[in-house]
C-alpha cells in the first residue's frame, strides 16, 4: 500500500510554524525564511519587507471626503444657478429696461447648465477615472489661488455679459440730443436783447439831447451871473438884517453852530436837552426864538421837560446829574458859547438830582431860561 501523501500543515492549528508562515506570506505578499535547528525543526521565521502589490479593486474615497474637482464644479454650478436672478434684480433696481423674452431663455439655459454641472460634480469620477489624465491638473488648479481667481473672474464677466444681453436698450427709440446749438443760443440771445438795445439807443439819443440842453442852460446861467455882478457894482447891496435880541445874522448863526459842533466832536455823544421857559417873560421868549436854530442846526435833541418847574432863576441855568460824561460835555460847551454871546447870567450845576435827570439816567441835561439880559 502506497504511502499517503503528507498533508500540509494546517494554519489553523496552533504551533504549526510553517502554516503560520504561509498565512503571513499570503497576507503580506512577502517572502519568509525559516531557520532550522540541528534536528531539522524550524525555530524562527524571518519575513522580508512586503513589496507593494497593486490592488485590483476600484479605489473608494473615504466617507465624508470631497473628491478632487467636486468643489470647483459646485462653485461653477452655483454661479450658473444664481447669475440670472442676481442680474435681473440688479437691472430692476437700476431702472434698466429688461427684455423678458431673453431673460426667460437665459434662465432656462443657465439653470439647465447649472443642474448638469451639479450632477456632473458628484458623478464624473465614476466615469473610468483612470482614463482622466486631466485629474492632476484639476487638483492643482483647485488648490491654487489663481484657479479660484479665474472662476471668480469668469463669473463676473458672465454676469456683465448677461446684463448686456438681457437689456432692452437697443429697442428703445433713439433720443434726440437735449439742448441747443451755439448758433441757436446766439440767435435767442440776440432776439431777447434786441428790444433792450433799441431802448438803450433811444436813451442815448435822449441823453445827448439833454446834454445839449444842459450846456445851453449853463451858458445862460453864466450870462445871468455876469449881469447880476454888473448890477451889484452899479447898485450897492444893502447890509444883511440882524436879529433884534441877540443881534445875529445868518453868517453869525452859522459860525456859532459850527463852533459848537467842533467843540463836541471828540465827545462822540448826542446832546439831549430838556427845556423850560419862564412863563410871561418877554426876554425869555425872545432869547429862545433866536438861539433855538443854533442848537437845532448843531444836531441837538430838543424837547420840553415833562416835569413842571416852579422856580426860574434869571439867565440860563444848565443842570446835569454828573461831573463827567456826554451830558456834562454838552452842558459845559453850551455854557462857554453863551458866555461868548454875553448872555447874563449863565449858571452850570453838576451832580444834580431831579426827576427828569433820574428818568433819563443822567444822559440828558436841563436848560431853564428865565429873564435874560445881554450885555
Amino acid at each position: 500500500m502506497a504511502d499517503k501523501p503528507e498533508k500540509p500543515p494546517d494554519p489553523r492549528v496552533p504551533g504549526s510554524n510553517s502554516g503560520m508562515a504561509e498565512v503571513l506570506r499570503r497576507i503580506t505578499g512577502s517572502k519568509s525564511h525559516e531557520f532550522l535547528d540541528e534536528t531539522g525543526k524550524p525555530v524562527a521565521t524571518l519575513i522580508d519587507k512586503p513589496s507593494p502589490v497593486p490592488s485590483l479593486e476600484r479605489p473608494h474615497a473615504p466617507p465624508h471626503t470631497e473628491r478632487p474637482g467636486t468643489k470647483t464644479l459646485d462653485y461653477i454650478a452655483l454661479g450658473l444657478l444664481l447669475a440670472p436672478p442676481a442680474v435681473v434684480v440688479d437691472m430692476y433696481l437700476k431702472g434698466t429696461s429688461i427684455d423678458w423674452r431673453k431673460t426667460a431663455i437665459a434662465v432656462v439655459a443657465c439653470w439647465t447648465a447649472g443642474g448638469v454641472t451639479v450632477w456632473a460634480s458628484h458623478a464624473w469620477q465614476s466615469w473610468h477615472p483612470r482614463n482622466w489624465r486631466v485629474l492632476p491638473y484639476l487638483i492643482a488648479a483647485e488648490s491654487n489661488f489663481w484657479g479660484k481667481a479665474v472662476i471668480v473672474a469668469a463669473a463676473i464677466g458672465g454676469a456683465l455679459a448677461l446684463s448686456s444681453v438681457l437689456s432692452n436698450n437697443e429697442n428703445l427709440p433713439t433720443q434726440q440730443p437735449i439742448g441747443f446749438t451755439q448758433q441757436q443760443v446766439d440767435e435767442k440771445i440776440a432776439a431777447a436783447t434786441a428790444p433792450i438795445k433799441r431802448q438803450l439807443d433811444e436813451s442815448n439819443k435822449e441823453l445827448q439831447n439833454t446834454r445839449g440842453i444842459i450846456v445851453g442852460l449853463q451858458g445862460e446861467l453864466v450870462d445871468m451871473t455876469r449881469q447880476r455882478d454888473a448890477l451889484r457894482q452899479v447898485q450897492p447891496q444893502p447890509p444883511e438884517a440882524k436879529s433884534t435880541f441877540l443881534g445875529l445874522d445868518d453868517t453869525e448863526r452859522w459860525r456859532l453852530s459850527v463852533a459848537l459842533q467842533d467843540a463836541l466832536r471828540n465827545s462822540h455823544s448826542i446832546c439831549d436837552a430838556h427845556l423850560w421857559g419862564k412863563p410871561s417873560s418877554d426876554t425869555s421868549a425872545a432869547f429862545w426864538k433866536e438861539f433855538q436854530p443854533i442848537l437845532a442846526y448843531s444836531g441837538w435833541l430838543l424837547q420840553g421837560g415833562p416835569t413842571p418847574k416852579t422856580v426860574f432863576p434869571d439867565g440860563v441855568t444848565l443842570s446835569v446829574g454828573s461831573d463827567h460824561g456826554g451830558s456834562f460835555d454838552c452842558a459845559y460847551r453850551l455854557s462857554e458859547l453863551l458866555e461868548k454871546l454875553t448872555v447874563r447870567p449863565v449858571t452850570l450845576r453838576v451832580n444834580q438830582t431831579t426827576p427828569d435827570l433820574i428818568a433819563c439816567k443822567n444822559t440828558c441835561l436841563e436848560m431853564v431860561v428865565g429873564d435874560v439880559a445881554v450885555h
